[in-house]
């Protein structure tokens, strides 16, 4: 008999959990394999010939890749039956804070806005992502050997420097590797360069139920991501007994 599959996997970091509320909020059976961002940030993450990826020296993201296997009837978490909505390769709280912490800028705006400031180029800021962010983006292409992958940008969720041009450059990466990518900012992002208050989660980094629901909703109508059909199973019902007639009551009386 064949196992009842999720319709998606979510894999990826702290941003994960406003896309599973999502893929809940819109129908779909979903599965999740989250990890820190730190992880992922240290290169831990890799691709798998058995389980699809692995986390190197931690019992306890292995536990947790074992554990969905085991739900997939044992299939490699990157199971070509099932597409993956990626929450990884971007980790911008990471290495954004400590590039502009001597107020070094990416972006125009930024720049002329405060005397302080000091311009970096385009070009220096590409090879700095690059040194970051370029095992990350092997990775994900390996991953996209074995199942559909569609990789989900972070949301901005506050408007400061230069999180915009990395993401920005982050995404052309992707994009120039034949990865697909969906960002989220570019359909929901306000005239203040973030998302607006109601989708913003208390910690003022993250994307709460709503924003997940508004999403998910957006990928199934882009035709990112399947909509969820269900076919309902009907239980045959026993034939009612008819009442006897009143002539058959006579002849049993």
């Amino acid at each position: 008999m064949q196992p009842d599959l999720p319709d998606v996997i979510v894999i990826g970091d702290s941003h994960s959990n406003a896309l599973v509320a999502g893929c809940i909020a819109q129908g779909l059976k979903v599965e999740m394999l989250r990890f820190s961002g730190n992880i992922w940030h240290a290169g831990a993450v890799v691709t798998d010939e058995e389980h699809g990826i692995w986390v190197h020296k931690n019992k306890a993201m292995q536990a947790q890749i074992v554990e969905l296997r085991a739900r997939l009837a044992g299939r490699s978490v990157l199971t070509p039956e099932v597409p993956v909505l990626l929450s990884a390769g971007f980790h911008l709280g990471r290495f954004v804070p400590p590039f502009g912490a001597l107020g070094h800028v990416t972006e125009a705006r930024a720049f002329e806005g405060e005397a302080q400031s000091q311009y970096v180029s385009q070009r220096f800021a590409s090879a700095y992502l690059g040194a970051h962010r370029g095992v990350h983006l092997r990775v994900i292409r390996r991953m996209t050997r074995q199942t559909q992958i569609t990789v989900v940008a972070p949301p901005i969720c506050q408007d400061v420097p230069n999180v915009h041009r990395f993401l920005a450059l982050q995404k052309a990466r992707m994009e120039a590797v034949g990865l697909r990518v969906y960002d989220p900012n570019a359909d929901f992002q306000t005239a203040e360069h973030c998302l607006p208050a109601a989708f913003v989660a208390e910690d003022m980094r993250h994307g709460n139920a709503d924003y997940g629901a508004a999403v998910i909703g957006k990928m199934i109508a882009d035709g990112l991501i399947k909509a969820p059909v269900r076919v309902e199973k009907t239980v045959a019902k026993a034939p009612k007994k008819s009442a006897p007639k009143s002539g058959d009551q006579r002849k049993s009386a």
